[in-house]
């Protein structure tokens, strides 16, 4: 049987008033915890590891094949 929060709260109120409030304080410590904790690192770009003049070609690349590019059949490639 899957334990719900309906279940854990019927459990909870048999529990004397001390212990309940004990409860409910860890409760509150633990998910202040989760809201502060540290996130994740962001991950570095996937550039981060080129030089300026390899990503500098690489626009340039596309600059080049997208004033080319045809998108649909009887279009006139893109000027320049």
């Amino acid at each position: 049987m899957a334990v719900t929060a309906q279940h854990i709260l019927e459990e909870l109120r048999t529990l004397p008033p001390a212990d309940r409030l004990r409860v409910v304080e860890q409760v509150v410590h633990d998910m202040a915890s989760d809201a502060t904790a540290p996130h994740a690192a962001a991950p570095s770009a996937i550039w981060a590891d080129e030089s300026e003049s390899d990503f500098q070609a690489f626009q340039s690349t596309l600059e080049r094949l997208r004033a080319t590019d045809i998108w649909r059949s009887g279009d006139e490639p893109n000027p320049a």
